[in-house]
């Protein structure tokens, strides 16, 4: 519990005293030494180091989805278990044989005169 409590004192007075070290870092790397320069450069571009160590991508979500769909759509068929493909096909063949066996529905006859009541 010290410890933690120790770490974060430490961490505080840091960051309260970071424009005062970062300050320093540069007038050193000015001077030329190497090691303040290195730090100044990995403290500088950090978030693009971050994405590169992680990955991320400069797509949206909408982007990321959609790739993901169109994968999806291309290897739907592939991912679909055989018996499944074949009843399907059975099914979709047994309703194109039934429309095909159903008889052309006659037209209503048009009213032909009107009734008086």
């Amino acid at each position: 519990m010290l410890s933690m409590r120790n770490k974060r004192h430490g961490d505080l007075s840091i960051r309260c005293r970071y424009g005062e070290i970062i300050e320093k870092l540069i007038e050193m790397a000015l001077i030329g030494n190497v090691a303040a320069m290195k730090l100044c450069l990995d403290n500088a571009f950090r978030g693009d180091q971050q994405a590169k160590k992680s990955k991320l991508s400069d797509s949206s979500l909408e982007e990321v989805l959609e790739r993901a769909e169109k994968e999806y759509l291309k290897h739907e068929k592939q991912m679909t278990p055989s018996w499944l493909r074949e009843r399907q096909e059975r099914e979709a063949a047994k309703r194109r044989m039934a429309e095909e066996n159903r008889a052309p529905e006659k037209p209503e006859d048009p009213p032909t005169g009107i009734s008086m009541v």
